[in-house]
């Protein structure tokens, strides 16, 4: 998003168009997504949540006001009309149709009905006229349409006209019957929503108007009338009066406040006059300017002006000038995507801003005027100070920004770790010099503190925690500290067990091996290895924790030295070293051949090996092959090797994951080719050759299948390209993949083995169990 010029009028600066799509909320507001990333500046730590929506988004999985009933206020107000406390389940589940446990199967009605007020205190008056009004209500969300369940998929429940009439006729002899005051507005509420649902949008006016309007003392249900109310009236067009009113709702009830703020969405300039003119008081006309320059579109400079000027320092001034530096964080400081950190440390080396353009520069000037003007007339709100210093930090003028921060003294909660991580990034930004080992014990126990993360977590909602990460890993890398630099970039255990490389392994081994290590060092250890102990815990003995880690690489190790059939003694003589605990047993055996390969299958003959013993073996049939030119040993080295990678059963050997999308970790099938050749060329008998011919044949598709994907778009979907179990869907594309295998000289095996063992019984058989073969041979 570009922001404006602000040379513009003050109404097209702060315009209410909306770009984006309309939502059907509680009332009519449009829907905004906004959602921000790499607040330094962290409005929850400053703010209560009471005004929360400001801070992000409509989406119901970010915020906590999307719920229909925040925070369970209706629930509460019942219980509290009952006397005495009912039992909260059932009457979460009619109030909410929430999944209850125990009352799953249960229906509403039943529970209205027979189970909610069983046992309870309650008097037998107010437990039937409960009863009687909860049924209604369950009939009206059928008059409203709504789902009968969560996700839609059993359509929309719906009344005839006359069922709808009815419902109306009943709900007027409820409301004049009714003798509970609680019971009576909520009838009230019903009918006025039953007025609305059948289109009838007059008589739901007036009747709010007789009801509603004239009620001294609103409760929670009045202002969900209002609500309603207020919808309505922007439906006839009385938009001054509407807004207003939804005006009112957003400042007296938190349970319509996510429709109030959303449906407050003024698009002309008339419009916001009509309403301001409705205002009774200065407060009403600041919240008014409070909503519009909280909006993720406007530019809400103005709007602080009008609250400055109408509440002085009041909270809500506050509130947007945090929104709009968390709109320039979003819009400028996002390091993942397309501005990488590299860039954004280049302008910070060349003494420029952090931000992208003239414009976000120019507006960012213009917060800052207003934020120290703010801070000079209120030096006993600390705000201002971290408003005026990160403003001045985004603007490149880093040496200012520090002398405003520290200038403001020791401050406390929120305000303290605010100032400490933007203190912190100044230095991370500006000093060029290397850390010292004091100076990264003091990082790392800011990076515990500061971001209330003593599990070393290192992930934030806000990802304000990864932004000073990233800055460290920066400076790392640029020092020539490429581990450290990887681990500050959140590399953790998993990935590196993935795909591994022997010289990345060996570089982490030296690393753990290294004598006094900084704290930051540990912290950064400590989070590669996922250490489930406390940050406290895991200092005060850092040995017993990198013993584990030293242990988890040297097993990496030991994986990857297998991979070269030399190294075969090594890897025995290095896992012998680990604890047992390193050891497993295997699933399968892996001198084992299949025709058809399959990863998962359970295969009945046992295996009676463990990792270790087997790979001891496998060194002891090595040597034996070697010495011997034995075909048989050559043999079941191939078998082995060719198991043990991605495509064979006992890939569990040799890698730690096993992706369905993409080949990681052990998948070179060279090696159990070459044993084949070997095996072949020794072989003393032709049903021997045969076996070893057609392994090798499918060594080397898979050798093939390697360098395809190597080669292909990877935008492309790679999966079941070569692979024929559905010949209808599959034939067009595995024709290609063998034609291909065939000019670039992949079935040579194939080929040989249709050539030289066609009469073996070996051949007879997996002619009748291959496909591939069979399609080979066939054309």
């Amino acid at each position: 998003m570009l922001f404006r010029k602000t040379s513009h009028s003050i109404w097209l600066t702060a315009s209410l168009l909306l770009s984006v799509g309309v939502q059907s909320l509680s009332a009519c507001g449009p829907y905004e997504d906004s959602y921000h990333y790499f607040n330094l500046f962290v409005p929850e730590w400053l703010f209560s949540d009471e005004y929360e929506p400001t801070f992000y988004t409509a989406d119901d999985y970010y915020h906590i006001w999307a719920e229909a009933d925040y925070p369970d206020a209706n629930l509460q107000s019942w219980q509290q009309f009952f006397e005495q406390p009912l039992k909260e389940e059932p009457l979460r589940k009619v109030l909410y149709d929430s999944w209850i446990e125990g009352y799953e199967n249960v229906s509403r009605e039943v529970l209205v009905k027979s189970l909610l007020f069983e046992g309870s205190l309650i008097s037998i008056p107010r437990q039937e006229a409960s009863k009687q009004y909860l049924l209604l209500a369950l009939e009206m969300e059928a008059l409203a349409n709504r789902p009968t369940d969560t996700w839609g998929y059993q359509g929309q429940e719906k009344l005839s006209p006359e069922a709808a009439a009815d419902l109306i006729q009943r709900l007027k002899e409820a409301l004049e019957r009714e003798k509970f005051p609680f019971l009576k507005n909520r009838y009230a509420f019903q009918l006025l929503k039953a007025y609305r649902y059948t289109g009838q949008a007059q008589e739901a006016i007036q009747f709010y108007k007789k009801y509603f309007a004239p009620l001294k003392q609103k409760d929670l249900i009045s202002y969900w009338a209002m609500d309603h109310y207020a919808g309505l009236l922007l439906q006839t067009g009385a938009n001054g009066e509407g807004y207003y009113h939804f005006l009112k709702v957003f400042e007296q009830a938190p349970s319509r406040r996510h429709s109030a703020y959303y449906s407050f969405n003024i698009s002309t300039e008339e419009d916001w006059a009509a309403t301001y003119k409705q205002c009774q008081n200065p407060k009403e006309k600041a919240l008014m300017h409070f909503i519009r320059g909280t909006r993720q579109e406007v530019l809400g400079l103005e709007d602080m002006r009008s609250i400055f000027g109408l509440m002085g320092n009041h909270e809500w001034l506050r509130i947007v000038m945090a929104r709009e530096i968390n709109k320039l964080e979003s819009n400028n400081l996002s390091y993942y995507g397309q501005q990488p950190i590299a860039q954004l440390m280049q302008r910070v080396d060349q003494g420029q801003s952090l931000l992208k353009n003239e414009e976000y520069e120019d507006y960012a000037g213009q917060l800052l005027r207003f934020a120290t003007t703010a801070y000079y007339n209120n030096r006993d709100d600390s705000f201002w100070a971290l408003a005026k210093g990160y403003l001045e930090l985004l603007l490149g003028r880093l040496p200012t920004a520090q002398i405003t921060l520290e200038q403001a003294g020791a401050l406390d909660g929120p305000h303290q770790r605010i100032q400490g991580e933007l203190l912190l990034a100044i230095q991370l930004m500006g000093q060029e010099e290397t850390l010292s080992k004091e100076q990264e014990n003091t990082i790392a126990l800011q990076l515990v503190e500061l971001f209330a993360d003593p599990m070393a977590n290192w992930s934030t909602q806000q990802n304000n925690q990864e932004f000073i990460l990233e800055l460290l890993a920066y400076r790392k890398r640029h020092a020539g500290e490429s581990i450290m630099a990887r681990l500050l970039a959140r590399e953790v255990l998993s990935s590196t067990k993935t795909d591994p490389t022997e010289s990345g392994v060996d570089s982490l081994l030296a690393f753990i091996n290294k004598p006094a290590h900084s704290e930051l060092e540990l912290l950064a250890l400590k989070h590669f290895t996922g250490n489930e102990s406390t940050w406290s815990a895991f200092v005060r003995n850092p040995e017993a924790a990198l013993s584990t880690v030293r242990y988890d690489v040297l097993d990496i190790k030991g994986r990857l030295l297998m991979r070269d059939p030399e190294q075969l003694e090594a890897a025995v003589a290095l896992f012998d070293s680990l604890p047992a605990s390193y050891d497993f047993p295997l699933k399968v055996n892996p001198f084992n051949m299949s025709i058809n390969d399959c990863v998962h299958c359970a295969y009945s003959t046992a295996a009676s090996f463990t990792r270790n013993s087997f790979v001891r073996k496998l060194a002891e049939i090595y040597q034996i092959a070697h010495e011997t030119n034995s075909p048989t040993d050559y043999y079941l080295l191939g078998n082995a090797y060719y198991n043990m990678t991605y495509f064979g059963p006992a890939y569990e050997i040799m890698n730690y994951y096993r992706s369905g999308v993409s080949y990681e970790g052990f998948y070179d099938c060279r090696v159990a080719l070459s044993f084949y050749d070997k095996a072949m060329k020794y072989a003393q008998d032709t049903e021997s050759a045969a076996q070893a011919c057609f392994m090798a044949a499918k060594a080397q598709q898979k050798v093939f299948y390697v360098k395809s994907l190597a080669e292909m778009d990877q935008a492309d979907y790679w999966y079941d390209k070569f692979i024929m179990d559905d010949w209808s869907g599959s034939t067009p594309n595995f024709e290609q993949v063998m034609g291909k295998m065939q000019v670039q000289g992949y079935l040579s095996y194939f080929k040989r083995l249709e050539e030289q063992y066609r009469q073996t019984r070996f051949f007879q058989r997996a002619i009748r169990e291959c496909n591939y073969l069979n399609y080979y041979v066939s054309q």
